[in-house]
């Protein structure tokens, strides 16, 4: 009996000082809702708070974040939750999670975060976001959308520093594949946030997923962006929301609305040819199952200007998606043709062997080197559905 108190007292004082994490709370909270005809939701990104009071170097952060959220609390008709799209701190120090918690607990509505490059630089960044911030990569549906929040963001610890590498891997490819298929199934609408915008040729080209420049090299090819940009192509996703740089835009590109809000707080930047830099945050209203408006505001929840605004048109009524393919087997080569380009994961593996090939890969052919008098078993993951299948070359 003595045994068992003191069990439930650790537990209890487990959970008093460790308890549960800003983003856990929020999505908790954000469940109790009912679904509306008329609903609405915050975005923003790139506060950047820590060490930017008084104002310098860093930035207008502690000041502009505190401004925003008072204005987002006297908002007449209350959104339901605010999402943060990364760059909360600095460095990613323990404390810098500690005071953006304590200014955002001064919020009245649930508020939701991403992981950013500035959430990387400290050894035990990860570790601390994971405790008070919440997960990475997570999802949930609200209202007949589905929000998929995406770290494009990975930490890379190089000659004794830590760096940002800026990739989305192969394994969130799939996750994000299979939640766009089950999104479709559902006839759930997908809108992605992530921190890193893709680059995307004439528009954005630095300062981007993808960009030449960043880590890891050569970065066009190994952050997945060309896959990525399939992806939101395909399922027609079409609200892909983001942060990193420091101003405003938004513009269509290949069926998707890209959208990027870096003003809440970090130094704007004025060096693009596209955007325009100043201190912002954007209310989304959501209309039934038909639209979305967007109207963009100042720290003090002025409405800017009605050019930046825009509208999102909805669409679930997706054209289901082609599993088939056809196999043939020449010349020491299995090639696989698919009907549709989409994220798929390839496993091969000799009988009783171990795995002969693996990879993820987004092409219509795929060309894989096989042995005579081998048994063959092959396994290809698309969204949610598994095919498995076996052959023995001879």
């Amino acid at each position: 009996m003595k045994r068992i108190m003191i069990f439930l007292l650790l537990l209890i004082y487990s959970g008093i000082a460790f308890g549960i994490n800003i983003n856990e709370s929020a999505l908790k909270e954000i469940k109790k809702h009912p679904d509306k005809d008329i609903a609405s939701f915050i975005v923003l990104g790139d506060s950047r708070n820590s060490d930017s009071i008084p104002e310098g170097q860093f930035g207008k952060g502690d000041s502009i974040l505190i401004k925003i959220v008072r204005s987002i609390n006297k908002i007449p008709n209350p959104p339901e939750f605010v999402i943060h799209s990364g760059d909360l701190g600095i460095r990613g120090y323990k404390y810098e999670y500690i005071r953006y918690r304590s200014i955002i607990d001064s919020s009245k509505i649930p508020w939701l975060s991403v992981r950013g490059n500035h959430e990387l630089y400290s050894d035990s960044a990860t570790y601390y976001f994971n405790e008070i911030i919440g997960d990475s990569d997570y999802v949930f549906d609200w209202n007949r959308i589905r929000f998929i929040m995406l770290s494009n963001c990975h930490q890379k610890h190089m000659k004794g520093k830590n760096y940002s590498d800026y990739f989305i891997s192969k394994y969130q490819l799939i996750w994000f594949d299979s939640l766009l298929s089950d999104a479709k199934r559902l006839g759930i609408t997908p809108v992605l946030i992530a921190h890193v915008p893709p680059c995307i040729d004439t528009l954005y080209t630095n300062h981007c997923l993808g960009d030449e420049k960043s880590y890891p090299k050569p970065n066009i090819e190994k952050s997945n962006v060309k896959p990525f940009k399939q992806l939101l192509n395909y399922y027609d996703v079409p609200l892909a929301v983001f942060g990193h740089i420091h101003h405003y835009d938004n513009f269509m590109h290949q069926g998707t609305r890209f959208v990027i809000s870096g003003g809440a707080g970090a130094p704007m930047y004025k060096k693009f040819k596209r955007g325009d830099a100043f201190y912002h945050y954007i209310l989304m209203e959501k209309y039934g199952s038909d639209s979305i408006k967007a109207t963009v505001l100042d720290e003090d929840g002025v409405e800017v200007d009605k050019k930046y605004n825009f509208t999102v048109k909805l669409n679930t009524k997706l054209e289901s998606v082609s599993l088939k393919y056809n196999r043939e087997i020449k010349n020491d080569t299995l090639t696989l043709v698919f009907e549709n380009p989409l994220v798929r994961y390839i496993s091969l593996k000799r009988f009783l062997g171990k795995v002969y090939y693996c990879d993820t890969i987004i092409k219509k052919i795929v060309k894989i080197p096989v042995k005579k008098w081998h048994y063959y078993q092959y396994k290809i993951t698309t969204g949610n559905s598994v095919k498995k299948g076996s052959f023995f070359y001879h």
